[in-house]
């Protein structure tokens, strides 16, 4: 004997549900037969902007549309990871991934999103080192000199970083705590403007990624005091990580990559990652990651999610080992 039969308005939702989800199957078939937005969850001149252009311009040879960036700033990127998690998963709203709204943010406020399982987190295109950097005016020429000077100044010194929120901001207060000194911080609204502040002397010290102060240290403009990676930048081999400067707990890289709603077509994540992967491999990305002083990190097929997770919960334990308070895991529709 069979079940009891499914009434008609039970076969009308089983059957429409079952449509819905071959809808974004079967265009992605077509995909894309008109422009994509690309969304990057900061101003024009970070980080994620930079490799956001340097990537859509290559996606959108490859794929014949256009690969439209759309700044989209705000709550250090919650804003952008919101509409992006909550825009249909047809292929026609992606975004630069990032550590900032995908890792610091969430563990730095509540978001109304999950930042692994909201996302299909597609592929890996590159990351950025920290350093810690001075104006000249301030008159320090190594991280000596600078704990010395914030150990003996009557003010606290103050220092930029990219964001409120911003995966710079946990690693200047691990240090901070870690070195007994007291900091001002003066969180920006994207790197760029960080970047032009410091050049002004409207701040004394920043906290951001070598691709923004990289030509401004080659010019002598800014004073590299130490850089967060595990090894010294090849790009600038005479800066000493904190690492060998007394702070071997203190390391931290900003990753990005490209992402796009939660339920992705399978095809149409594999051409992504295929193409995205072509043009990381190009001689002009070569280059202008060379110049950038940009890192190359490879993470195989269906990893990215694995990675943003384990990211979570290295910067958790980092934060709650150095006595900061980590947002509890929550979701909120």
């Amino acid at each position: 004997m069979g079940g009891p039969a499914l009434s008609l308005f039970q076969a009308f939702a089983l059957a429409f549900a079952a449509l819905s989800g071959w809808t974004h199957v079967a265009r992605a078939a077509n995909w894309p037969d008109h422009p994509v937005k690309l969304v990057v969850a900061n101003p024009a001149g970070g980080s994620a902007d930079r490799f956001g252009r340097l990537l859509g311009g290559h996606l959108s040879a490859a794929f014949g549309q256009q690969f439209i960036v759309e700044n989209m700033a705000g709550a250090s990127g919650a804003i952008a990871a919101t509409q992006v998690a909550r825009a249909a998963p047809d292929g026609y709203t992606l975004m630069v991934g990032a550590s900032g709204p995908h890792v610091s943010v969430p563990l730095l406020s509540r978001v109304k999103y999950d930042p692994v399982e909201d996302f299909t987190h597609v592929a890996m295109i590159g990351g950025d080192t920290y350093v810690l950097a001075a104006n000249p005016t301030l008159g320090v020429h190594s991280l000596a000199d600078l704990l010395a000077l914030a150990r003996h100044s009557k003010d606290p010194l103050n220092c930029a970083t990219p964001s409120a929120n911003s995966l710079a901001s946990i690693v200047l207060e691990q240090f901070r705590r870690l070195a007994g000194i007291e900091l001002v911080y003066v969180p920006y609204r994207g790197g760029g403007v960080a970047t032009t502040d410091l050049l002004g002397n409207q701040v004394s010290l920043a906290i951001l990624p070598v691709a923004n102060l990289g030509p401004m240290m080659r010019e002598n403009w800014v004073v590299p005091l130490a850089v967060a990676s595990r090894d010294r930048n090849p790009a600038f081999p005479d800066i000493p990580t904190l690492r060998e400067s007394g702070f071997p707990q203190v390391t931290g890289e900003a990753w990005f990559w490209l992402a796009g709603p939660k339920g992705l077509p399978e095809p149409l994540v594999n051409a992504l990652r295929g193409a995205t992967i072509r043009a990381l491999d190009s001689p002009e990305l070569k280059r202008q990651f060379e110049t950038e002083a940009s890192i190359r990190r490879d993470i195989g097929p269906g990893a990215m999610g694995a990675f943003v997770a384990e990211e979570i919960e290295h910067w958790r334990g980092v934060m709650t080992d150095n006595g900061m308070n980590p947002t509890p895991p929550a979701r909120s529709k």
